[in-house]
């Protein structure tokens, strides 16, 4: 399977895991864009990341990537290409997860959202996030945003910024604040996928009754 078959796939797994995330492609996790990963979704309090490798990518990236991406993403996946499953398990970095498009039946595997899951016991903790990689994040047209997330004047200086925000708040408050600011982004010209706010309604909305279901069925016969 090639990378941008296995993208469509994690864009659309991360919607149904996450329906009310502002999902980006090649979403960069360095100040000055240089490390993007594949796919990204901004939910309230973390950034949870899929990274894909296709036929004719190479694992050895993985490494780099790990120690980049885990910076600024509390929870990250990896979805390889069947026949490049086995390659990039050796290389997974640590506290990654792993998605895959067939069926596993072994331990630890669960079918979530139309893929197999497996999960890191340090996902949860987000293994490896640094409050400067996320402190970093912001543009600086966007520190009247990241003020008020934070309730206080932050530094107008790039490199003051981040350093005050590291030195003064908790690793989560910086995580929360960073994804308020991204999820009121103009992130134009790139195309993000937003929550489908009438998909939201309809799944919010209590189910009907096996009685009301045959009223409408009656009524609309009328």
């Amino acid at each position: 399977m090639k990378a941008p078959e296995l993208t469509d796939i994690a864009e659309t797994w991360l919607r149904g895991m996450y329906p009310q995330a502002h999902i980006v492609r090649e979403f960069s996790v360095s100040e000055y864009g240089g490390a993007l990963i594949d796919v990204a979704a901004i939910i309230e309090d973390q950034i949870v990341a899929v990274e894909v490798k296709g036929d004719g990518d190479s694992p050895t990236r993985l490494a780099l990537q790990g120690m980049m991406y885990s910076r600024v993403c509390r929870s990250i996946f990896l979805l390889a290409s069947p026949d490049l499953k086995k390659r990039c398990d050796k290389h997974r970095p640590r506290g990654w997860g792993t998605l895959s498009v067939e069926p596993q039946d072994h331990y630890g595997w669960s079918q979530e959202s139309g893929l197999w899951v497996r999960r890191d016991h340090d996902q949860k903790t987000g293994y490896g996030l640094a409050s400067v990689a996320l402190a970093a994040i912001p543009w600086t047209r966007e520190y009247g945003v990241f003020s008020g997330e934070l309730g206080w004047s932050v530094p107008k200086t790039k490199s003051d910024c981040i350093r005050a925000v590291a030195e003064h708040e908790p690793l989560p408050n910086i995580e929360r604040a960073v994804c308020s600011v991204l999820r009121s982004r103009d992130w134009f010209p790139k195309s993000v996928s937003l929550p489908d706010t009438a998909a939201q309604t309809a799944t919010s909305e209590q189910p009907l009754t096996a009685y009301e279901r045959a009223v409408n069925a009656k009524m609309g016969a009328a």
